[in-house]
Order: C-alpha cells, then sequence, then structure tokens
C-alpha cells in the first residue's frame, strides 16, 4: 500500500513540475513596451516608454496614437517586433538607424496600421517582416 502512495506522491510532483515549466515559458514572451512619451519625443528618452527605460533587445514595441517618434541616432538595441498605429508616426532622421531583429528564433516584424515609417538620411532594417495594412513606408 506504501509504494502505491510513492507512486501516486510521484505522480502528482510530476504533474505540478510539469505545470510549472509550461507557466515559465509563457512568462518568457517577449515584454511588450509601449510609447508613454506624448504627442512628440525622442526614441533614446527613458521616461517616453511605459518601462521607464529605452527599449532592449527582444522586447516588442508600440508606439500608438497621434504621436511621432523620432530617432536620431543609432539605437543599440534590436527590437523583436514593432506595432506603429493609430495613426502614430516613426521619423529616423540623419544619423538614426533601427534594425528590428530576434536572435531569440521567431520571426520579428514591423507591424504598420494606419501607421507612418519616414527614413529622412537614416537607416532602417528589417531582418524578417514587414506588414502594412494602412499607413506608409
Amino acid at each position: 500500500m506504501l509504494l502505491l502512495e510513492e507512486m501516486i506522491t510521484l505522480f502528482e510532483l510530476k504533474k505540478t513540475y510539469l505545470l510549472f515549466a509550461l507557466t515559465l515559458s509563457i512568462v518568457q514572451a517577449n515584454a511588450q513596451v509601449n510609447w508613454v512619451g506624448g504627442s512628440t519625443g525622442n526614441w533614446n528618452v527613458g521616461t517616453n516608454w511605459s518601462t521607464g527605460s529605452v527599449p532592449q533587445n527582444n522586447e516588442d514595441i508600440v508606439i500608438s496614437g497621434s504621436v511621432t517618434v523620432t530617432i536620431n541616432s543609432a539605437i543599440a538595441e534590436e527590437p523583436s517586433d514593432m506595432t506603429i498605429s493609430g495613426g502614430a508616426t516613426l521619423e529616423i532622421t540623419t544619423g538614426g538607424s533601427l534594425s528590428t531583429d530576434n536572435d531569440g528564433g521567431d520571426d520579428s516584424e514591423l507591424t504598420l496600421s494606419n501607421g507612418n515609417v519616414i527614413v529622412s538620411g537614416g537607416t532602417l532594417y528589417i531582418d524578417q517582416n514587414l506588414l502594412a495594412n494602412t499607413g506608409s513606408s
């Protein structure tokens, strides 16, 4: 009888471990960082972002609403995914550059949904996908 109870306990532990492992894998998804810097501002100012710091590698960026975000220097970090929507504009000016990349394995993409990207003297490198609904690039 004791052997059966030990087997049941072992089964319950394995089930708990599997649930923990699945939960951990979900938690490790890319963090989403939202623009909160008002109608105009510079990418490189930490307080313009929901996390309080400039976006880091492999984070998902969301810029939405009637805002213009300017990049006027090289951005070293490479966001995984970027969504520019609701009339928002990302402007990359002379000396500015941005690359989307995800070394974590899944495809990176820049999604424009009624959003705009203006590159005037700067560089934009999209590693995987450009998805455009309405808006311009």
